[in-house]
């Protein structure tokens, strides 16, 4: 067996302190990995920082959600879930992080479909339009044969 030596540390542990991305979520394991990540406004970040007794953080691809995870470690010890939309500043509480996963997805994917569903909506009137003034048209044509 030999044994090939490929890296040396700091190169092995600059790649232990990147973020992991998880299908759809970018996470982050702390406040100064997600500021050196430099995927937020400084003004997000700002009000990111404000939270207090962060855990993790997975961001959405998208950039628009991030599902913050908090631990309390008061006499209750238990965690919290949050979903955080970075451009309006809301938040919105989960039981788990998957039901906050889950939420954000449901989300994305509803305003995905909306901007498609307004774009049929435009195509349909157009073609209706077309059809109303292709009628008279039609008629004129059918006097101008007699």
């Amino acid at each position: 067996m030999s044994i090939n030596f490929t890296s040396n540390i700091n190169d092995f542990a600059s790649t232990q302190s990147r973020a992991t991305r998880v299908k759809n979520f970018t996470e982050f394991t702390s406040k100064k990995k997600l500021e050196d990540a430099a995927v937020l406004t400084p003004a997000q970040l700002e009000e990111v920082k404000k939270i207090k007794g962060t855990f993790t953080f997975a961001l959405h691809n998208d950039g628009r959600y991030m599902v913050v995870t908090l631990y309390h470690a008061n006499a209750e010890k238990k965690y919290q879930f949050i979903i955080l939309d970075l451009e309006t500043l809301q938040v919105a509480e989960c039981d788990s992080v998957k039901n906050a996963k889950a939420a954000v997805m449901e989300l994305v994917s509803a305003a995905a479909t909306a901007p498609q569903e307004a774009e049929n909506a435009e195509e349909a009137h157009g073609e209706e339009e077309q059809n109303t003034e292709e009628a008279p048209k039609s008629k004129k044509s059918k006097r101008s044969a007699k």
